[in-house]
């Protein structure tokens, strides 16, 4: 989320730290829940000139454009191979009614499994 505390609107440059061993993407929430719309990125070394060692290997720049005023916009980073996987596995994700009796309803995918009690 990037927030705009100005009473106008703005656009801005996001800088991140990330690891810099992945190609990344990022999205903008265009219509919630699910509209997402992509972002041009750039993920540009860090030099780390004080030779910090806990420092990030790049920072990944992107433009967040249109901030409303006093208000915010979402965004989503993630990683491209960790996108390609989770569309590979897309269905595992989906609920279902695993199964309901008097006592209690259960709820699962193929991750997680929630019983709720009656």
């Amino acid at each position: 989320m990037v927030y705009n505390a100005l009473s106008t609107v703005r656009t801005e440059v996001v800088a991140i730290p990330i690891n810099a061993d992945a190609s990344y993407s990022v999205k903008l929430l265009v219509d919630p829940p699910n509209n997402w719309e992509q972002v041009t990125s750039s993920l540009i070394p860090n030099d780390n000139y004080a030779n910090i060692n806990s420092a990030a290997g790049g920072i990944l720049y992107f433009e967040a454009s249109e901030l409303p005023p006093i208000g915010a916009r979402v965004y989503h980073i993630m990683r491209n191979d960790v996108e390609q996987h989770s569309k590979d596995h897309s269905q595992s994700n989906h609920l279902r009614l695993q199964y309901e009796s008097e006592d209690h309803i259960v709820i699962a995918n193929d991750i997680l499994s929630v019983t709720f009690d009656r």
